[in-house]
């Protein structure tokens, strides 16, 4: 039906899964290049924010090792949250890892993007961020993206990280990543009712605040299964309670979480 030319909007979401599951816990550092979040405006606009999501997602499936693993490796020199493994030939490359951390978690955004929400926001360079860079304590520059625009690909990263990291750190009941999946989702449930000071939840926004939002619950619920952890299912309880007017799927992801 489209001839020759190849629809990214349709193939790009199965072809960053695939990839990500295809180098499972590799650490490859093509792929991981491959799946490196744009950094440019231009290269942004040309990226849908749900293709963004699976690209996260993936890049987390590739990465894998979560720093608590990596420190304890013999094999592995760790400088500043960014481990250095040894490849073929001798030589060596920063592989980025997965780290438990509000900041990781930031640092995952584009800058470009996180200028345009967060402003004021320092940029801080404690680990790296699986594709989105970072300054290490320079000024913002201002905003080259609308803040409308900005939002809905903010939302995305976050949901293939907070997925990602719950996926890594899956049934382990690490305390890290409670803290810092139980943090996003909590601000995401205010963004969703309009109680956050920074995020507007509009009409339009609304799809990609309720992806996010059950990608955080998964993610906290993979983390946390088995634990009973009472404090948790309060919460999901309570998402659950006010998704009369969403769509089938925030309903099921929602259910998975309690479940």
């Amino acid at each position: 039906m489209e001839g020759r030319v190849i629809n990214t909007a349709v193939t790009g979401p199965g072809a960053a899964v695939a990839l990500g599951l295809m180098y499972l816990k590799t650490k490859n550092r093509g792929i991981l290049r491959k799946l490196a979040l744009p950094e440019t405006v231009y290269a942004l606009s040309n990226v849908q924010p749900d293709l963004l999501m699976y690209r996260s997602l993936a890049a987390c499936l590739v990465a894998w090792e979560g720093d608590s693993e990596s420190s304890t490796a013999s094999t592995k020199t760790d400088t500043g949250g960014v481990t250095r493994d040894p490849v073929e030939g001798g030589d060596s490359d920063a592989t980025y890892v997965v780290h438990p951390t509000e900041s990781w978690l930031s640092s995952c955004v584009p800058v470009v993007v996180r200028n345009a929400i967060f402003p004021t926001e320092p940029l801080t360079s404690d680990v790296g961020g699986l594709g989105g860079t970072t300054a290490p304590s320079a000024p913002a520059p201002t905003p080259t993206v609308t803040k409308s625009t900005a939002i809905p690909l903010y939302l995305a990263v976050s949901a293939g990280r907070c997925l990602g990291l719950g996926l890594v750190y899956a049934g382990t009941a690490d305390t890290r990543a409670r803290a810092v999946l139980l943090t996003q989702l909590l601000r995401l449930q205010r963004i969703r009712d309009n109680k956050d000071p920074v995020i507007a939840c509009t009409k339009e926004l609304r799809p990609s605040v309720e992806l996010s939002l059950t990608a955080a619950a998964l993610g906290l619920s993979i983390t946390m299964a088995g634990t009973g952890d009472v404090d948790i299912l309060r919460i999901l309880r309570e998402l659950r309670w006010k998704v009369d007017d969403s769509i089938y799927g925030t309903h099921m992801a929602l259910g998975m979480s309690i479940g």
